[in-house]
């Protein structure tokens, strides 16, 4: 099991995934996105930002509308 971190702009209502348990997995799994994590985090520079792992934390979100940058929209269909 991964445990996978998002960063979480509360004024822009935005969240990225930008972390997955170790930096080589992390590599992994979301190095293809390293340019539009590097733009995320640039725009969002002088905002105050979270971080975020749990279910809840991210459901919660999702349920104030906050926009996914990297989310599947058929895998929040589905539940």
């Amino acid at each position: 099991m991964k445990t996978w971190y998002r960063a979480v702009c509360d004024e822009h209502k935005s969240m990225i995934d930008c972390f997955c348990n170790n930096p080589l997995t992390t590599a992994h799994y979301l190095g293809n996105k390293n340019e539009d994590i590097h733009q995320w985090f640039s725009l969002h520079y002088s905002c105050k930002l979270r971080m975020i792992h749990f279910d809840e934390d991210i459901e919660e979100c999702w349920n104030k509308g906050y926009e996914d940058i990297f989310f599947d929209p058929i895998i929040k269909k589905k539940s």
